[in-house]
């Protein structure tokens, strides 16, 4: 425990040294010079402090804007498919005896319009019938015996899947080939062992 006297020495404020007041004019205007850097410097920091923030808000404000209206390009494209539709159902009411034909012709023209569509927007179709399965773009629903194609094929087309550039967005539903049973395959042999 600190005796009284050694108390009011911790108590005491402490005095101010001779030497750490500034002694010349050139000292004091150095010390003035430097409180006006550190001002300066404060001040740049607060600027860049706001402009750093007002870009983050334009920057989400934008990306939000890109969300929104991404699909513009796309959606502007299938408004042409949509007209088409509705021609092709206009026309069919007209028509009289080819109205089925006048309608089948407006659909077909229209698929090709909307195939043409994705295609810009780099939607492509995936391939199937005859092709290898592979689980990556296909997706096998059955198998089915058949000798139209090699074994493990694509044997049949459910529908169709899609690619956007190289990302596989819905993969083709398929019927997977495979070798057709021999007669009397079907037969099953008696089992061995117990009761013969």
């Amino acid at each position: 425990m600190p005796t009284p006297d050694e108390q009011d020495e911790m108590n005491a404020k402490p005095e101010v040294s001779p030497e750490s007041q500034p002694k010349t004019v050139a000292e004091v205007s150095e010390l003035e010079k430097l409180k006006d850097e550190a001002k300066a410097a404060n001040d740049k920091y607060l600027r860049l402090y706001a402009e750093f923030d007002n870009f983050k808000r334009r920057a989400a404000r934008d990306r939000e804007e890109l969300q929104k209206f991404a699909v513009e390009g796309l959606v502007c494209d299938l408004l042409s498919v949509a007209d088409h539709l509705e021609m092709a159902i206009k026309h069919s009411k007209q028509g009289e005896g080819d109205a089925l034909d006048s309608l089948v012709k407006g659909v077909e023209l229209t698929l090709k319009e909307l195939e043409r569509v994705l295609e810009k927007h780099g939607v492509s179709a995936i391939t199937a019938i005859g092709e290898p399965f592979d689980p990556e773009v296909h997706h096998a629903m059955t198998r089915m015996a058949t000798t139209a194609v090699a074994e493990n094929c694509v044997a049949e087309e459910f529908r169709r899947g899609y690619r956007l550039r190289e990302k596989v967005i819905r993969p083709t539903m398929v019927a997977v080939a495979m070798a057709p049973q021999k007669e009397g395959a079907n037969q099953q042999e008696p089992p061995q062992g117990e009761g013969a």
